[in-house]
């Protein structure tokens, strides 16, 4: 049987003011362009003038469509020396919240 396959594409940048690296979805960064605030410094930047890299996530799915917990993966930006792990949440994080859209 052929695995079955999710992918997530990433952009990774540099905050211009205080170095603080990001990793967020391509479509927001590349395709729509949106200013970011930094969480560390709180100045507004663009992250595409920023973008060091460009990453295509990998995710194994088992039967049920679950992200295989053996097959996670890592990867490491050495131009910003950023370290990406995937980790799997049985439940969603505190803090983080489901918005529908309008």
């Amino acid at each position: 049987m052929e695995q079955k396959k999710a992918f997530l594409d990433i952009t990774v940048s540099i905050c211009p003011y205080c170095g603080a690296p990001y990793a967020d979805a391509s479509w927001y960064v590349i395709e729509l362009e949106s200013d970011i605030e930094c969480g560390v410094c709180g100045e507004t930047w663009n992250p595409k003038t920023y973008k060091v890299d460009r990453i295509l996530l990998e995710f194994v799915l088992d039967d049920k469509g679950n992200a295989d917990n053996k097959n996670c993966l890592a990867y490491h930006c050495h131009t910003c020396n950023l370290a990406l792990r995937v980790k799997r949440f049985d439940r969603v994080p505190a803090g983080i919240t489901h918005q529908s859209d309008p």
